[in-house]
């Protein structure tokens, strides 16, 4: 079980929303390894071994907090998928969990998952757009964990890791950016193709695998080897201002040119989260979206951009069990989600008495 104390640390970081116009959250991962066999082809029974004496290194090791060292194989489903959102940034814990740790700092927006793929993957989140304050975060770990651990090294290719992907740095460098009026406007597509000449990928977020419906994106480095922190870190900040430029000249023009469909979207959108009794996880995230679109083109003047950025995360299925304490099955977590967006923007039926 997670500890009451760091669930509840958890969702006030989850709380914590920026006022930028395309970054929601800027995530820093950072492999590193011993110059040993990689966890993934151990025996079940190497791997606990592996992941003890791991665990053991790391106890008193600033800055982590040491009492807050948790095996996956003891946490529930709904726990596993709660932290993978909260503090992997991701959607769950990687396959067969069994056998893997997972260690929180004192600021639990640093974390390092223990005997996954590769012996340690440090991870820092921040919300907006905030790579420098990641990568110090992640950096200062990095140096307290070579103080106890020899890391596997090569003078060619930098720093070992499971993928050749992350052999080099070892760095993953994200932001997650929402880009709606360029989705809208269907001028995405053109904008991303030239992320590949940057050596940045883009992974979409969201159920259905397109990238250009909702505007939802994850903009990394697609490379480690041959490029140093500070260049990756620097290209991936000159893009997402490059991109918070196009989105913002793309509002504008579906202001002069298409005022009156988006404002019908972004109504649309409003009501059916006032007033919904079941509402999906990709709805929501689909309709937020289009809130948040109409927040920053000033067409909601009720709801602050802050407010929906807030609600994206806690909406999350993890977060909402996380919450309630309890495993949610989807009908359940439906009725929940349009619960708290109905409580959040005041459904006036409900304030009524009416039903």
């Amino acid at each position: 079980m997670i500890p009451p104390e760091l669930t509840r640390e958890l969702l006030a970081v989850s709380r914590e929303a920026p006022d930028h116009e395309v970054a929601l959250l800027t995530r820093l991962r950072l492999v590193r390894n011993l110059r040993e066999p990689f966890p993934t082809g151990m025996a079940p029974g190497e791997r606990l071994l592996l992941r003890e004496r791991l665990m053991a290194g790391l106890r008193g090791c600033a800055p982590l907090d040491a009492s807050r060292c948790l095996d996956a194989e003891s946490l529930a489903e709904h726990e596993l998928a709660f932290l993978a959102e909260a503090s992997l940034g991701q959607d769950r814990i990687p396959p067969d969990p069994a056998g893997l740790g997972l260690v929180f700092g004192d600021d639990s927006r640093l974390s390092v998952l223990v005997a996954a793929e590769d012996h340690f993957v440090i991870t820092c989140l921040r919300p907006g757009l905030a790579l420098q304050d990641a990568w110090a975060c992640v950096d200062a770990m990095d140096a307290a964990l070579e103080e106890r651990f020899e890391f596997a090294f090569s003078e060619e290719f930098g720093y070992l890791a499971a993928s050749p992907r992350g052999a080099g740095t070892g760095l993953a460098a994200a932001v997650v950016i929402h880009l709606p009026a360029l989705a809208l406007a269907e001028e995405l597509p053109k904008v991303l193709r030239g992320l590949g000449a940057l050596h940045l990928s883009l992974a979409p977020l969201g159920g259905n695998g397109d990238e250009t419906a909702s505007g939802l994106l994850a903009v990394t480095n697609a490379r480690t080897l041959g490029r140093e922190e500070g260049e990756i870190l620097a290209s991936l900040s000159a893009t997402v201002a490059k991109l918070q430029e196009f989105e913002a000249r793309a509002r504008e023009r579906l202001l002069s040119e298409a005022r009156s469909l988006l404002e019908d979207r972004v109504w649309t959108a409003y009501g059916q989260l006032r007033y919904a009794r079941l509402m999906d996880g990709e709805k929501a995230r689909e309709l937020l979206g289009t809130l948040r679109l109409g927040c920053l083109a000033g067409i909601i003047q009720d709801v602050t951009l802050q407010e929906v950025q807030t609600m994206w995360r806690l909406l999350q299925p993890g977060h909402l069990q996380a919450a309630e304490g309890r495993a949610l099955d989807e009908d359940a977590a439906a009725e929940l989600r349009a619960a708290r967006l109905r409580d959040w923007l005041g459904d006036p039926r409900e304030e009524d008495g009416a039903r």
